[in-house]
């Protein structure tokens, strides 16, 4: 099944478990800019490494 989420400046997805295995994506950058960043996705990941979590 697919799941479409829209997200806008400032949200946060996070998820864990079995959902970490799950393909996820990002379809498109809609129109619009923040005056920080212009016209760009950040994106932030953390993982913890065997044993280490």
């Amino acid at each position: 099944p697919v799941t479409n989420i829209d997200l806008v400046h400032g949200d946060v997805v996070v998820w864990g478990g079995a959902w970490r295995l799950a393909h996820h994506g990002v379809k498109e950058l809609r129109d619009g800019s923040h005056p920080a960043t212009g016209r760009r996705r950040i994106n932030i990941t953390f993982r913890c490494a065997a044993g280490g979590c």
